[in-house]
């Protein structure tokens, strides 16, 4: 690796791997039936949990500290993706909702599928102008 490309989650993650190495040589040595060995062999497994928590928390900023992804704008502002996505989700509400209980629904809101510009499946539209 360069070292322009080397980043501080580099080094997080090197120094988990190596925490959890290390956790992994000393519990192979381990005596278990000394407590005291046992004892520290967990306080060191809570301190390596808790420091992964912490890794994985900053693994989602960059190097400024910043979060590279918003959590309230998963397309980084890409409207398009998100109406794509919006109507995907949309679309199998409706299918696993069927036909009957989506018509139903509809009309119990006092509008008609004309009237919003659906075609429902079997349910043929007027011939006019529009065509």
């Amino acid at each position: 690796m360069r070292r322009s490309d080397h980043t501080i989650s580099d080094d997080l993650r090197q120094g988990l791997e190596a925490l959890v190495c290390q956790q992994a040589a000393f519990l192979a040595c381990l005596d278990w039936q000394d407590a005291e060995q046992i004892a520290l062999a967990e306080k060191r497994g809570r301190i390596i949990q808790v420091h992964r928590g912490n890794v994985e928390k900053t693994l989602g900023m960059d190097d400024n500290g910043q979060k590279q992804r918003n959590p309230d704008d998963p397309f980084n502002g890409d409207t398009e993706a998100l109406k794509r996505e919006l109507e995907r989700r949309l679309l199998r509400h409706a299918q696993a909702l069927g036909t009957e209980e989506l018509l139903r629904r509809v009309r119990a809101r006092g509008l008609t599928p004309p009237a919003l510009g659906l075609e429902i499946f079997g349910e043929a539209r007027p011939e006019g102008p529009e065509g």
